[in-house]
């Protein structure tokens, strides 16, 4: 499984990277997910423990359907 965050304004990255590598990956199990309370440094941000558990919850419920 895949998953991508970013930031619609992230001044670090481009925003259209993330559809660009969502559109190239090859995993059928992927997602996209924009953060509009963050930076773009998450782990580093108030707020992380939210994101971190978001992305847990995503891949235990990809890795029950394997």
């Amino acid at each position: 499984p895949y998953t991508t965050l970013f930031r619609s304004e992230d001044h670090t990255a481009d925003p259209e990277s993330a559809g660009y590598i969502l559109d190239n990956i090859k995993s059928q199990k992927k997602r996209m997910k924009l953060l509009d309370n963050f930076g773009h440094l998450i782990p580093l941000e108030e707020g992380k423990e939210k994101v971190f558990a978001d992305i847990a919850d995503f891949i235990k419920k990809e890795e029950a359907e394997w």
